[in-house]
């Protein structure tokens, strides 16, 4: 009976603390993550200096979009540039004219494209290739 009941203690504590060699403790382990995470990086911003516009007129039968660009980014006559619709490439134009024939429009940013391929819808997103 002794046998039977030390085999029977033995059993039950092999089986008690048997659980806790099966089990992960999660006890401190945000602290011990909070110890390890990197310190904040500060973000560095830059500005986007590519050039960019939207197309604000299509003339289908001159085969012709009127672009507006932000201040002080204008593109050079005779710039191939690319459209986007939903950012897929929809046409390709060629900026036209030059500063005397009065195709480029310093005053209010906008500049008249020839379209070389695709066809353009107004809103499209203009982009430098």
């Amino acid at each position: 009976m002794k046998t039977f009941a030390l085999s029977a203690l033995i059993l039950g504590v092999a089986l008690f603390s048997g659980c806790s060699w099966f089990h992960h403790s999660n006890h401190g382990t945000a602290a011990v993550k909070a110890k390890k995470a990197k310190p904040a990086v500060a973000a560095v911003v830059t500005p986007d200096l590519n050039l960019a516009a939207k197309v604000v007129m299509y003339n289908e039968v001159g085969r012709f979009v009127i672009l507006n660009f932000p201040p002080e980014q204008m593109p050079k006559s005779g710039q191939i540039m690319a459209i986007y619709h939903a950012g897929l490439k929809v046409a390709q134009v060629k900026v036209s004219g030059s500063d005397s024939a009065g195709t480029l429009d310093k005053d209010n940013n906008n500049i008249v494209a020839d379209v070389v391929t695709g066809v353009p819808q107004i809103g499209d997103i203009v982009r430098a290739e």
